[in-house]
């Protein structure tokens, strides 16, 4: 039950930091529009360079227009496993991609910019609370114009 808690939490955090932080971070690499509208986002080398996250686990952004079950076969067909599907802003919905242990989470991330139903992959990252009540993430302490709810949490 814990451990469920916790991949839900994950999972609603970094829900929440994609849609409030992902733009402006985002800048290096077009992959997969799905109109007239690229979205740009790091190499996967510049990703996994960013931070702490999870090696077994990638988030994949989809087109908010997907069903649930087309996004699930899509992260089957790479060999991964769906741990979850969410909402993630107006336009997309995010998902949790367990993936096998023999791939890492890099080349997972590669494959999964390379497939058409896809709008980008990124690590699953970790962020922590820190002992003066902030985080490790960079937009946290900007008055509360980007990660509001983070001050809620405590």
């Amino acid at each position: 039950m814990m451990n469920a808690l916790k991949k839900s939490l994950s999972v609603l955090l970094t829900a929440a930091l994609i849609t409030t932080t992902a733009v402006p971070v985002m800048a290096e690499t077009t992959v997969n529009p799905t109109d007239d509208t690229d979205i740009a986002v790091p190499s996967a080398e510049e990703m996994i360079e960013a931070g702490e996250f999870a090696d077994d686990e990638i988030i994949v952004v989809f087109d908010d227009s997907m069903r649930d079950r087309k996004i699930e076969r899509t992260i089957e067909s790479e060999d991964a496993t769906c741990v979850e599907v969410v909402e993630a802003g107006e336009e997309t919905k995010m998902a949790v991609a367990e993936i096998d242990g023999d791939v890492s989470v890099e080349e997972a991330i590669v494959t999964f910019n390379e497939n058409e139903n896809v709008l980008y992959a990124q690590p699953n990252y970790r962020y922590q609370i820190m002992s003066d009540g902030g985080t490790n993430d960079p937009y946290n302490n900007d008055d509360g114009l980007n990660q509001w709810y983070l001050t809620n949490l405590k």
